[in-house]
């Protein structure tokens, strides 16, 4: 029984018994417990001595730190020149508690890692010394094995009895001070981490103080957490109006984008891939602003920066508790090795050894556990006193705040205000311009003449056209008054519904040299159109003096097989007016097409300042036609007078290129067995492009960018072997920057080919209304499948 009661020698030389240690009232005292196979205890004389002074003074230390961590013995916000007040944003002060809690843990764990390898060390080296030849357990052993039977047996009950029942309330009185232990020490250990957060936190706000000084510090701070909502706001406020201009501008935008460069760099996907990117920041800066914040001056701050530093700790910490870990293995391997030789040197003398070693190992258990918590107790009493100690300083070195700090601060509060200011003063500002333009646009597109391009010359008329006083503002037409001419006189004269101005109104001259079918194609597409031959388009003609006209060529060619007449040329045409609406997903828009039907000559012999030529270069898009069966050169002469006038009308300098798209059609397709340019097999080349068109599309009738571009294809490769030695692309290649395309058609059919009398055809036009499709699609007005 001495091994349970024996204690080891203490600093002052004395001991503690296992009377002592069995006392209910005995409480830790800092860094006295042992583990050396008993308890070294502070023992008092009694119950009230005991637990009074030594619990007052406890409570006068728990009762420090909880104070300090009410506020007490804490700074309160610093306030620089009673204005300006320094504090730590949430998101900061969420970090330095997870900084702080992380690092209370991991130095926890290594207390009692170390405690119980220590006390395991202690253990094993007392054992192996009992378990020698000279000693304790050794001579109680051989005094066992000296008995004679009789008296062994005699003996055996009687110490089991005594172990049995003299250990279970020293078991007990382990255990209740191993609770009050406990209890106490969960108490400072909870007082610790309030405390040790609060002082985390002062380190952050004080490293902030200290690191305002550098310029990347400023911008660091623009991410933080507590600007967040600033930003978003104003990102989002600016964002909408970026929004509202674009989807106001998509069509010019479009139109941009659909250049031939900007598809060669995938313009359209890296400007979606920006702003992806742009929106994905702002989410990203959002959301972990104050990572980014607290990454930025760990990166430039490394060394002196609190989370740094705290992560070197723990980072050591953890290093530590991984040997320890390692040791504290072996210790206990040995600890088994050395328990099972104990129980085999106690079997060989008594034959029932396990009421010893069951009162061994309960012992042990409670004092094991009695020495970690007092060790953490003592560890925890001792931050307690260095967390207070640093705060202290924290508090006086945040308190004599040097001018330099302040103007750095004020430098970085005057930066957040004029970067606030800026971002408001460029919204509203953006916004009001955008509604003032807006208008303008509107007003300007509701007062100007499709027809001669004029503005504020729309007056009301009758439906005769008679003009009406301006008061007559109900009228349902209207009429421009805009003198185009002066000698001969000539005014504009061209009237429209009302019910017409708010919409946007696209003009599509057809250009060519004489004869070379550009009114025959417009007056089949017109009989296409109207007996809704593309019905998902929604074409629609608007009634005028212009259908009535076209009624009377389609009667002629369909009834009586008669070729259109030379179109007018002494003004300017009256256009074909299509009602059309896109297939914006964005909003569909309403828009009027209209088609002039210029003669041959404005493009082959009016100069340059003709109002009539100047009025078709003014378009939004063109449609150039091209006749394969006449000679290449008075063709490709009035592509260069076209190409030379509207560079000059829109003033592009050098290699500028527009931003409008061009039509190139190749007509009478129909002909080409007639082609003497293709050779003597110019009718094996006719049907071999007339079956690979019938490969693109077996129909004849799907609109997509698939088939256009295919379809051009096709007749690039043609116009080539039909006029080898014409460069036609290099000359509009670079002008349109790539908006053109290629379009076979016949407004006749491909039924008969090679014949050229119409009375011997039959009528099935072909290819009519892709080339007026194509040129929407190119202005931002959404019209083609995109498969």
């Amino acid at each position: 029984m001495e091994l349970f009661a024996q204690g080891e020698p203490q600093e002052n030389g004395s001991t503690v018994s296992a009377e002592t240690a069995v006392s209910a009232d005995a409480v830790p005292d800092e860094g006295n417990v042992s583990a050396d196979g008993g308890s070294v205890l502070r023992s008092e004389s009694a119950e009230g001595s005991a637990e009074g002074p030594q619990t007052a003074r406890s409570l006068s230390a728990r009762e420090r730190a909880e104070a300090a961590v009410e506020g007490e013995n804490l700074v309160t916000d610093v306030h620089l020149e009673t204005v300006e007040t320094l504090q730590l944003s949430e998101e900061g002060a969420k970090e330095a508690a997870r900084v702080s809690e992380s690092y209370l843990k991991a130095l926890r764990e290594t207390v009692r890692l170390r405690t119980e390898l220590e006390f395991l060390e202690k253990e094993n080296a007392f054992l192996r010394q009992a378990a020698g030849e000279r000693g304790d357990f050794s001579r109680f052993l051989a005094q066992l094995g000296a008995l004679e039977d009789a008296e062994l047996q005699e003996y055996i009950p009687t110490v089991t009895m005594i172990l049995r029942d003299g250990t279970a309330p020293a078991a007990d009185t382990l255990e209740g001070i191993r609770t009050k232990i406990q209890k106490k020490s969960e108490m400072q250990q909870y007082t610790l981490q309030k405390l040790h957060q609060t002082l985390v936190e002062r380190e952050f706000l004080q490293f902030d103080l200290q690191s305002n000084r550098h310029i990347v510090t400023q911008i660091a701070s623009m991410f933080s957490m507590d600007k967040r909502w600033f930003w978003l706001l104003g990102v989002t406020a600016f964002g909408a109006l970026v929004a509202a201009v674009w989807h106001e501008r998509r069509h010019e935008i479009r139109r941009w984008l659909n250049g031939g460069r900007a598809r060669q760099m995938r313009l359209a996907q890296v400007l979606t891939v920006c702003f992806t990117l742009l929106v994905s920041m702002t989410l990203i800066s959002f959301f972990m602003g104050e990572f980014i914040y607290r990454a930025m001056l760990d990166m430039t701050f490394h060394s002196t920066a609190p989370s740094a530093v705290y992560a070197h700790l723990e980072n050591e910490l953890t290093k530590e508790s991984k040997t320890l870990e390692a040791k504290l293995e072996l210790e206990k391997m040995e600890q088994k090795r050395i328990h099972e030789v104990w129980k085999e040197a106690a079997e060989k003398q008594v034959a029932d050894a396990d009421p010893f070693m069951t009162a061994w190992s309960s012992w042990r258990g409670s004092v094991q556990e009695i020495a970690v918590q007092g060790k953490l107790l003592a560890e925890t009493d001792r931050q307690i006193r260095e967390d207070e100690k640093k705060l202290r300083e924290i508090n006086a070195a945040m308190g004599t705040v040097s001018g330099d700090t302040l103007f750095y601060l004020r430098i970085k509060h005057l930066v957040r205000f004029l970067l606030g200011l800026f971002l408001a003063l460029g919204t509203f500002l953006g916004i009001a311009c955008f509604w003032s333009e807006l208008r303008v646009r509107i007003q300007r597109m509701q007062n100007t003449c499709p027809h001669c391009l004029s503005v504020n010359t729309l007056q009301p008329c009758d439906e005769h056209g008679n003009q009406l006083p301006e008061e007559y503002q109900k009228s349902p037409m209207v009429i421009c008054t805009k003198m185009v001419q002066e000698t001969p006189y000539e005014m504009c004269g061209y009237r429209f519904d009302r019910r017409f101005r708010p919409l946007t109104k696209l003009s599509f001259p057809t250009l060519g040299i004489p004869q070379v079918g550009k009114t025959h194609w417009l007056t089949m597409l017109y009989w296409e159109i109207r007996n809704q031959y593309y019905p998902k388009l929604g074409f629609s003609c608007v009634q005028s003096s212009v259908t009535e006209e076209m009624d009377r060529r389609v009667e002629e060619i369909m009834n009586y097989r008669m070729g259109t007449a030379a179109t007018q040329r002494d003004s300017i045409p009256l256009p074909l007016v299509l009602k059309y609406r896109d297939k914006d997903s964005l909003g569909r828009s309403e828009i009027l097409a209209n088609i002039f039907d210029y003669s041959g000559e404005i493009t082959t012999d009016a100069s340059s300042d003709d109002y009539r030529r100047e009025r078709a270069l003014k378009s939004e898009g063109f449609l150039f036609f091209l006749d394969p069966t006449f000679p290449w050169q008075p063709q490709a002469e009035a592509l260069r007078r076209f190409r030379k006038d509207l560079k000059s009308i829109k003033g592009l300098r050098g290699k500028e290129s527009l931003h409008l798209p061009i039509a190139v059609c190749l007509t009478k397709i129909d002909l080409l067995p007639l082609v003497k340019a293709l050779g003597e097999d110019a009718e094996g080349e006719a049907i071999r492009f007339y079956e690979a068109l019938g490969q693109v599309d077996p129909t004849g009738l799907e609109l997509s960018k698939k088939v256009i571009e295919a379809r051009s294809a096709l007749t690039d490769a043609l116009r080539k072997k039909i006029w080898p030695d014409w460069d036609m692309e290099a000359q509009i290649n670079d002008l349109f920057g790539g908006r053109f395309r290629f379009f076979p058609l016949t407004p006749v059919g491909l039924d008969g080919v090679g014949e050229a009398d119409l009375s011997q055809r039959t009528i099935a036009p072909f290819g009519l209304v892709e080339p007026l499709a194509w040129l929407l699609e190119m202005s931002g007005y959404p019209t083609l499948d995109s498969k």
